[in-house]
């Protein structure tokens, strides 16, 4: 407020955070589908996917609730960081899949997290799977 007489507006900031029980569970919802989505697109993307061998494993691994198709993005440095996050599934790809140009920064890639983490939406993961389909067999 511009007085010290009155009370300011309260603004409040609703964050989506990857770590709420609904976000939890729509994650691995997708998951799930997308496993069931490429299982019946083997065939074709096999030929587009590098590494098929690996897709596949990561398909069952996925499945079997090891892995996550999205997942934080690995740094190399800036190791503390990753404690300040909330815990999560490794993934095959992360949010650096996005972006065409891969060569950030360290705290790029750790605001870019941090981003991630913080306001978490399906779509983001929908996203980054189209972007990244190649590097499905990492």
């Amino acid at each position: 407020s511009n007085s010290i007489d009155n009370n300011g507006e309260l603004y409040v900031i609703d964050i989506n955070s990857i770590n709420k029980q609904t976000n939890i569970r729509n994650k691995r919802l997708i998951d799930i589908a997308v496993c069931a989505v490429l299982l019946v697109l083997m065939p074709l993307a096999i030929f587009i996917i590098k590494k098929p061998l690996n897709f596949l494993k990561n398909i069952f691994g996925v499945l079997a609730g090891r892995k996550s198709w999205v997942g934080y993005a690995k740094l190399h440095e800036a190791i503390q960081h990753i404690g300040k996050l909330p815990k999560i599934k490794n993934g095959i790809l992360s949010p650096l899949d996005a972006f065409h140009d891969k060569r950030l920064d360290e705290t790029t890639i750790s605001r870019l997290n941090m981003l991630y983490a913080k306001d978490y939406r399906v779509y983001n993961d929908i996203n980054i799977l189209l972007k990244g389909f190649r590097n499905l067999g990492r």
